[in-house]
């Protein structure tokens, strides 16, 4: 029997259980492949064990990414980024309307210190935009 193959057959109270015996060190699973079949309430629980147990489970949060939600996405980046930082490796998973507080937050606030450079190629071109006007704004010379 190998759990790999039955995966993509379990229920979710199953991999319920199969996630909650990884954390409770009960079973030797690579939990990264059972990503994929996981719901978003187990991917969180990984993700928070992980951050608060660092090194004892064979997983970093950010490999949830592809398989969260964008809802949750947006929830962990803008978490970040209230904390002060630009998880980059969030960008490709996040919905424009987060990118559209990021830029709000960005133009109101010209002490907020994000590389906004970085989320450029995820933007839509009239966020860009408002970005660019917010910047010539600040930067006017005065005669």
């Amino acid at each position: 029997m190998n759990i790999e193959n039955m995966l993509p057959f379990l229920n979710k109270q199953a991999l319920d259980e199969l996630v909650d015996s990884i954390i409770a060190g009960e079973v030797d699973f690579d939990v990264r492949k059972a990503l994929p079949f996981l719901d978003d309430d187990a991917l969180e629980k990984l993700m928070e064990y992980a951050a608060e147990n660092p090194g004892k489970i064979n997983f970093d949060g950010a490999q949830c990414y592809p398989f969260l939600s964008e809802k949750i996405m947006d929830e962990v980046f803008l978490k970040k980024l209230d904390g002060g930082v630009l998880d980059e490796s969030c960008l490709p998973f996040v919905s424009s309307e987060c990118l559209k507080k990021v830029v709000e937050k960005y133009c109101e606030n010209s002490d907020l210190d994000v590389n906004i450079d970085a989320l450029y190629y995820f933007m839509d071109e009239d966020d860009v935009s408002e970005i660019f006007r917010a910047y010539l704004k600040r930067h006017k010379k005065t005669n």
